[in-house]
């Protein structure tokens, strides 16, 4: 429902109007920025001439004075591609620019600051030098590098900034006009940043306030300042983790920092916490990463911390170059691996060949990305170093199988590396209770190497015929960057998780499945470890007290078909023939129906092989079948339970001449 005001009245009640209220204030708003013409001074000088004119930043000088608060930034393009080159903002009192060496009006990188060196970009900053701006901005900026003149000597550096002391600076004086302000030009360059240098002055260099918050009056600076960080991202080396492999990072500047351009810090990444010679320092070490944050430029470094970087470096030398002796190094040194240098592992020729093609896949992919032009994928760390990724999967489950079968592993069994880097180790040490040395010796003793490879061989192809064929991206999916799949065989897993149960309530004397099929296999301990959970206790056999085999020539020209119907002894029989049959009759509650005598179950063999499983309801003297499956809980055809409804006659015609007799 609406009501239209007359014009009169909707004038009466304009302070109620939200929207009308909000043009009012803006225009009244907009009349007072034109009452002078630089109220925020006449700042026409922040970036060099050689990249933006002077004639282009007194346009942006004029257009941030004469705007709101929420579009006072101002872009500079390069006129062939319009890439964003440059940006002046003003915020809370204070001129942020920002640019890269970028001459607009030759379209050519310049290249050189004030001291004719080399930079990756530049930026300065102004404020007026009086009282109320200083109250807002502060006397220090990027977090103590720059100061106020006055200032200058009782500014600390920030805690993580210690290391950058030669880097601290005083602001310089310039009179505009009427106006005394402060302000200073950077010229950040590959030296500063490898040293640790990592402002971001783009996002504001005062320490009291900066544009990300999100306010509503710096939603276009964001915009801009995004853009310009865009294009300058392009100019730098950076590490790409758009899959987060190792951890997150949206560090700018993570790759020229220290000796992070080099295969030492991606294997440092990799390794660092399984190394025995670094763990025996400190245990936590097994769940901490190196910080970041600081790297071995900062003096004030923990000592812990730079011998641990020392220790990893014995290992992973800052000149680390993937090959087979430097890769042998490093798993030398991790615990998990020395069950393959037992048995000479890593002595055999095709492993030799993997690790040595491996590490020149990476060596070559490492110099590919190690160029400002290479693309985002080909600067991804798991691209990089996909070749190890793979071979640590591969060694992992070979280490699988080294501690239970040991020296009993022919080696024609470990050459099929995509297979073992594709099917995750099986989940055979997990729970609690469980003797690791009984599993294996019960495996070792009862499982050949070759029905596990047989097992795992099958499930591995059949998980590739699946996913070659649909979209399904959520199991098993590929890794293009590591060349494998991530295939967790859950059958094969529940298995063992329950034969452990048992070989722990049995020992060595359980007995072992009829057939190595991992269906037979998982409903055979299915079955075995039921029983652990459940007492073996009677079942009543009143319709069958025995069995009874009821013979037919259903079709004429003797077609004779035999069905023998009984009813389960007890549980366990009722369970074992739910493992048999493959449903799930043995639990799910129907043995305490049967045994409160609300159902009957019976159970059919046909030519003495397990079929049929039938639940039966007596009502006033009528038997109703409520429900009848074939193995697997398959349905019936039409013949099926025709056949079987006639046999059933007959066996309860048999039943009732023993019954009057």
């Amino acid at each position: 429902m609406e009501f239209k005001l007359s014009d009169s009245l909707s004038n009466t009640l304009v302070s109620y109007d939200k929207t009308r209220k909000k043009e009012a204030a803006q225009i009244k708003r907009s009349t007072n920025v034109k009452k002078k013409k630089h109220q925020f001074g006449n700042i026409n000088y922040l970036i060099p001439f050689d990249v933006v004119s002077a004639k282009d930043q007194q346009k942006a000088a004029d257009h941030i004075n004469k705007s709101l608060c929420e579009n006072r930034v101002y872009d500079f393009y390069d006129k062939p591609q319009g890439n964003s080159i440059a940006f002046i903002y003003h915020y809370e009192s204070l001129w942020v620019a920002c640019w890269l060496p970028w001459n607009i009006k030759d379209q050519c990188f310049t290249s050189r600051d004030s001291l004719g060196q080399d930079y990756i970009y530049g930026f300065s900053f102004a404020h007026r030098d009086n009282a109320s701006t200083i109250n807002k901005v502060g006397t220090s900026f990027c977090g103590g590098l720059y100061i106020h003149p006055e200032e200058i000597g009782t500014v600390k550096l920030q805690g993580n900034k210690a290391h950058l002391t030669h880097y601290q600076r005083k602001l310089e004086y310039k009179q505009i006009g009427k106006s005394k302000f402060v302000w200073k030009q950077i010229f950040v360059n590959q030296s500063m940043i490898s040293n640790g240098y990592q402002e971001e002055p783009w996002d504001s260099p005062s320490n009291d306030g900066n544009i990300s918050n999100w306010h509503q009056k710096s939603s276009n600076i964001r915009s801009t300042t995004k853009t310009w960080i865009n294009r300058l991202s392009k100019r730098i080396l950076r590490w790409d983790r758009s899959n987060s492999y190792g951890y997150s990072s949206t560090e700018l500047w993570e790759r020229m920092k220290g000796n992070n351009n080099s295969l030492h810090y991606l294997f440092k990444l990799e390794f660092e916490q399984h190394l025995k010679s670094v763990i025996e320092e400190k245990e936590s070490y097994k769940h901490e990463r190196s910080n970041r944050s600081y790297n071995h430029y900062d003096p004030y470094y923990g000592s812990s911390e730079v011998k641990r970087q020392l220790l990893i470096k014995n290992i992973i030398p800052n000149d680390f170059v993937a090959e087979y002796e430097s890769i042998l190094n490093i798993y030398r040194d991790i615990e998990n691996y020395e069950i393959l240098f037992k048995y000479n592992f890593f002595d055999k020729k095709f492993i030799k060949r993997a690790i040595t093609e491996a590490s020149n896949k990476i060596n070559a992919s490492f110099k590919l990305s190690n160029n400002i032009l290479a693309s985002k994928e080909e600067c991804n760390i798991e691209k990089i170093i996909g070749p190890i990724l793979k071979l640590n999967k591969y060694f992992k489950h070979i280490c699988f199988l080294y501690d239970i079968w040991g020296e009993k592993l022919p080696v024609d069994y470990l050459q099929d590396i995509d297979l073992y880097s594709s099917m995750e180790v099986p989940d055979l040490y997990v729970g609690h209770g469980y003797v690791k040395e009984d599993i294996n010796n019960w495996l070792r003793n009862n499982m050949p190497i070759a029905s596990y490879v047989q097992i795992i061989t099958t499930q591995y192809k059949e998980k590739l015929k699946d996913y070659k064929s649909s979209n399904n991206s959520y199991d098993g999916r590929y890794n293009e960057r590591t060349e494998t799949y991530d295939i967790r065989f859950h059958e094969l897993n529940d298995s063992f998780n329950m034969l452990n149960r048992l070989v722990k309530k049995h020992g060595q004397e359980f007995k072992k499945p009829k057939r190595w099929r991992i269906t037979e296999f998982h409903d055979y301990v299915q079955a075995e470890s039921w029983k652990l959970n459940n007492e073996n206790e009677p079942l009543p056999q009143d319709l069958f007290p025995t069995p009874v085999k009821a013979t037919l020539d259903l079709n004429g020209a003797l077609n004779i078909v035999q069905m023998t119907f009984f009813q389960p002894r007890d549980t366990h029989q009722l369970a074992e023939w739910g493992r048999a049959v493959r449903n799930c009759v043995g639990s799910a509650g129907y043995a305490e129906r049967v045994r409160k005598k609300r159902n009957f179950i019976i159970l059919a063999m046909v030519e003495n092989q397990p079929r049929y499983t039938i639940q039966l309801t007596l009502d006033r003297g009528v038997l109703h079948v409520d429900q009848i499956a074939d193995v697997a809980n398959a349905r019936l055809n039409e013949q099926e339970r025709s056949d079987t409804e006639k046999l059933f006659k007959e066996a309860l015609n048999i039943r009732g001449n023993q019954s009057t007799n």
